[in-house]
């Protein structure tokens, strides 16, 4: 049995009941190998495979294999067993500036009691699955403050706002920051056809006849597996002839696509439709990533990092204050340092952040957290807890006990 980060999503409680299931499995005789960056999966291991010691290029190497303590004997892998937390965890919390407050919201399963929301600090939303965390800041908030922002497509997707009765205290603008796509592949093509003569933006996309931009062509041999070769006629480039040659700043598209981000962003630092997002995908920790990185070579991590999180940057002073909202995928407490330097970032340019997550670790470097629940569907729908980590810590709902395991 091999799953791929299948704690992802869970709440710490519901990954603790995979993990035991996991364990039953491989007590009864099976082999379970799991991919994951949960402590609670991954401590019940038996045997540890590292690699690293960094993402991308920096990574490819077993920094150590072996039982949990073997790991922790080599300095490269202690760490990223052991998950380390984040300063901020232990910071000292800000007071919020004001607080949005949604009135009497009744969608799906919330009972509709009065929501208050904290603005001017980077916030929580917690609970476990089926609470109504999503219903609450996805279904009811942003659909009623930023509608435009949640579909391309009305016929196929909900926009109307969930019921509630007003909300109050709302900043000018609330962008919803989602794990769907969105790149600078358009603006840098952009550039590139603005310095040919007679090419269009769509002419440096990777599209040579005769692999279809893949740069290989696939041999079917029956048995055994299929075959890709390069394709000759692009130099297995996947770019057509006529483009294949042509350098902005040095760079043809071929070579363009096999630098990083980080290396991108240098070179089109006085770019700002550019190098603003790539700027942001660098402080994510994605700088490693390459601009012609196939999808499917992405992992969970790096796939999700790639969404709106990462080209997003923060409106200068005097612009109106916004509050941003975000769903995290699961990343290794390492990564999560990483966003959470970004999301203070927003903070201290004046602007409010609102994050729906499981992760405690995240969750600890909240200054503030509200809890919905206690449990999914009819039996959850309320506020079971608000205020800082350590108040929810202190408490006793479904989340407490994981924020207490935290190291303060």
């Amino acid at each position: 049995m091999l799953p791929d980060e299948p704690s992802r999503g869970l709440h710490p409680r519901e990954a603790d009941v995979l993990a035991r299931a996991l364990e039953e499995l491989a007590d009864k005789g099976n082999t379970v190998v799991v991919v994951d960056h949960d402590p609670r999966v991954t401590r019940r291991a038996a045997h540890h495979v590292v690699p690293g010691p960094g993402p991308g290029e920096e990574g490819g190497t077993v920094v150590a294999s072996g039982p949990a303590e073997v790991v922790r004997a080599v300095p490269a892998a202690a760490d990223l067993l052991d998950h380390p937390c984040p300063d901020r965890a232990r910071a000292p919390r800000t007071t919020p500036s004001g607080w949005l407050v949604v009135r009497k919201p009744t969608a799906h399963n919330l009972v509709g009691e009065d929501v208050a929301l904290p603005l001017g600090v980077p916030a929580g939303v917690c609970g476990v699955s089926g609470s109504g965390k999503s219903t609450l800041v996805i279904d009811v908030l942003v659909r009623a403050l930023a509608p435009r922002g949640l579909t391309t497509s009305v016929a196929a997707t909900p926009v109307d706002p969930g019921a509630h009765e007003r909300i109050d205290g709302a900043p000018a603008r609330v962008p919803h920051v989602d794990q769907s796509p969105v790149g600078v592949a358009a603006a840098l093509r952009a550039e590139y056809a603005s310095a040919s003569e007679g090419l269009a933006e769509k002419d440096f996309l990777p599209s040579c006849d005769g692999c279809k931009g893949r740069g290989a062509i696939r041999e079917d041999l029956g048995f055994p597996a299929d075959v890709e070769r390069p394709r000759d006629a692009c130099d297995g480039t996947g770019y057509r002839w006529e483009v294949r040659e042509l350098a902005v700043r040095g760079w043809t598209p071929p070579e363009l696509d096999r630098r990083t981000l980080a290396e991108v962003a240098d070179r089109w630092d006085d770019g700002e439709p550019i190098v603003a997002p790539l700027r942001r995908a660098v402080e994510l920790g994605l700088g490693h990533l390459t601009p012609g990185q196939a999808g499917r070579s992405l992992s969970g991590g790096e796939g999700s990092g790639c969404g709106r999180r990462a080209s997003c940057p923060a409106g200068p002073r005097g612009r109106p204050r916004s509050c941003w909202t975000s769903r995290p995928p699961a990343w290794h407490a390492r990564d999560v340092a990483h966003l959470v330097a970004v999301l203070d970032a927003l903070v201290r340019q004046g602007h409010s952040v609102l994050v729906v997550d499981h992760d405690p670790v995240f969750l600890a470097c909240c200054d503030r957290l509200v809890e919905l629940g206690p449990e999914g569907g009819p039996g959850g729908g309320r506020v079971v807890g608000a205020g800082p980590p350590e108040t929810l810590a202190a408490g006793t709902t479904p989340t407490a006990p994981y924020l207490r395991e935290v190291p303060g």
